[in-house]
Formats: structure tokens, sequence, C-alpha cells
């Protein structure tokens, strides 16, 4: 009986002992978990300030150039700067948690400064990097342009709409940017990029036909658009262009939409004598267009305070739309509201 009670004992002690080291193991290595969290938790917010002052450190030299002697273009530099913005804000947006990217700007938004206001230009840019540096030199404002044609052919496409991380879109950017500088649509006999480079007003005509055929004005000319591009002295803006549109729409055969478009270039852009090109503004269709020309700038994801008045009045007016557009179905171009 003796021997039974010692033989249990026994059992029980090492039960107790195993359980002690079982415990002993599991605070060990919740220990060590605990450590690893707190040294990568470091290492993080180590990276995210190394973050932060390079941004400044580059904002800064973009007031330095910005103040420099005004005869003196630095546009090349400048692009430069804001690119290197950009590629660090895309990295930052890819690599952190959802909703921390947002908070992390807020959080330094006061040693930014200004340029927080030019940080979503820049991280557009650094999509078209390669693009952007080669020619930084036509400035930050065109190549912005530029990208928003790169970016309109990259929501064309449905299975684009699966590509969240920026460094994905810029690898698909790329692709549309050779496949632009390779149509002979665009570059008619004129010009051969691969020679020499693009010049400042070739990409300004490029941008500019890309308008005119998103407006269905599809009958322009390289050589036209080269002409209005030099009387303006830069690419002709998207309010122009649908001006033209609607102005163009007055007229029914696709020959005399040609022989009037032909007059207006040679009128150096006029519009005939007679004809208000504000009166288009009360047009359903030009709300339309500027409602999708708007979206194409909006950053959707991010999270922002709308008030419940505001999001009651944009319902009502969106369901007005919805009306019309159904009241539209159907009837093409033969109403020109």
């Amino acid at each position: 009986m003796a021997e039974d009670n010692n033989g249990q004992d026994n059992q029980n002690s090492q039960v107790q002992q195993s359980t002690e080291t079982s415990s002993s193991g599991r605070r060990k290595h919740l220990k060590s978990y605990v450590s690893f969290m707190a040294e990568a938790e470091k290492h993080k917010e180590d990276s995210l300030n190394a973050s932060k002052d390079e941004i400044i450190e580059l904002c800064n030299q973009i007031d330095q150039l910005a103040s420099q002697d005004k005869k003196k273009s630095h546009g090349k530099e400048l692009t430069h700067a804001y690119v290197e913005i950009g590629s660090i804000l895309n990295d930052l947006e890819d690599s952190l948690p959802e909703g921390e990217y947002d908070g992390w700007l807020e959080k330094h938004k006061d040693h930014f400064g200004k340029y927080i206001a030019y940080f979503e230009s820049a991280k557009k840019l650094s999509t078209i990097q390669e693009f952007a540096e080669k020619y930084g030199h036509f400035g930050k404002d065109l190549l912005l342009e530029f990208e928003k044609l790169v970016s309109t052919k990259f929501e064309e496409q449905p299975e684009n709409k699966k590509i969240t991380k920026n460094e994905k879109r810029a690898e698909e950017k790329k692709r549309i940017i050779e496949g632009i500088l390779n149509d002979s649509l665009y570059y008619a006999d004129i010009i051969d990029s691969n020679t020499r480079g693009l010049l400042k007003e070739e990409l300004e005509v490029i941008i500019t036909l890309h308008r005119f055929y998103e407006a269905e004005i599809n009958f322009v000319k390289f050589e036209q658009v080269l002409t209005m591009v030099r009387h303006r002295k830069g690419s002709i803006k998207e309010v122009t262009v649908n001006r033209i549109e609607f102005w163009l729409d007055t007229f029914e055969t696709e020959e005399e939409k040609k022989a009037e478009f032909a007059k207006y270039i040679d009128r150096k852009m006029d519009f005939p004598a007679g004809y208000n090109p504000k009166a288009e503004r009360k047009s359903v269709r030009y709300l339309l267009k500027q409602f999708n020309s708007l979206c194409m700038d909006v950053e959707f994801n991010r999270r922002e305070k709308i008030s419940e008045k505001l999001r009651m009045e944009t319902m009502k007016n969106i369901e007005k739309v919805q009306t019309k557009l159904r009241e539209y179905s159907g009837l093409g171009c033969q109403d020109r509201n």
C-alpha cells in the first residue's frame, strides 16, 4: 500500500514538474514575442521618422529652387524633388496597414507645411517616374496633364480596378506610356521619338489630341492641333475642348464640322460672332462632363468627414441626374441638351 502511495506521489510530482516547465516555456516565448514586437515597433517608428525627415529635406530643396533666379529654369530639379516625395509617400501607403497612412500624414502635417497640398500630385508623378525624370524640364504641370491622360487609359481597362498597390499601378502605366508614344495616330510622320526624344510642344499636342478624341472629335489632325498649341503656347485645356465640342454639335454633318473647325483655327481660335460659348454651362451634358473630369482627380479611398446636409443635397442631385440619364437612354446624339 505504501508503495502504491509512493508511486502516486511520484506521478503527481512529474505532472507538476511538467506543468511548471510548460508554463515557464510559454512565459519565455511570450516574453520573447513581446520583445520582438517592441523592437519591430521601434524599427517601424524609426523608419517613419526617417521618411518624414527626408520629405522635409526635399520640401526645403523645392523652396530653395523656387527662390532662385526666376530667369533660370529649375523644372528638372523641381520635378525630381516632387517625384522623390511621391515615391516615399507611395511606398508608405503600400506598406502601412489600412488607415495608418492618412493618420501619419495628419500627425505630421505641421512639419510638411504648405507642401502637403502638393503630395497627391507628387504621388501621381512618381507613378510615371521614368518618363517624369526624363522630361522633367517640361515642368510639373505639363507632366501632371500627361499623367492624367495615362490614368484615363489605365482606368479604361476593367482588370486594372483590381490593382491597388502604387508599385503595380506604376508598372502598368509604364506599358501604357510606351503604347501612347508608339502610336502613329499621335505622331503621324512628324517625329521619331526613339531618335531624339520628345519636344515640349509635341507632348502638348499628344495631350490635346487625346482630349479631342475623348470628346469624339476624331477628324482633328496633328498639324491642326500643333497650330493651336503654338497659338496658345501650351496644351488646349479640357474646358476649351468641351466648348469646341458643344459648338461643333450645332452642325449636322461631319463635313460641316470639319469645315467650321478649320475656320475656327484660321480665326486664331475665336468662335464665330453671335455664338456664346458659355451657354452650354446650363446643359446636362456640361454637368456630366465636368463631373466625370473631377472624378478622375478625387481620392475616393480617403476617409473624410462629410456633413449630413451635404450628403443629403448630393443624394437628391444624384437622383435628378439618374432620372435624366434614364430619359436619355437609347436617344444617343438626338438630344443635344
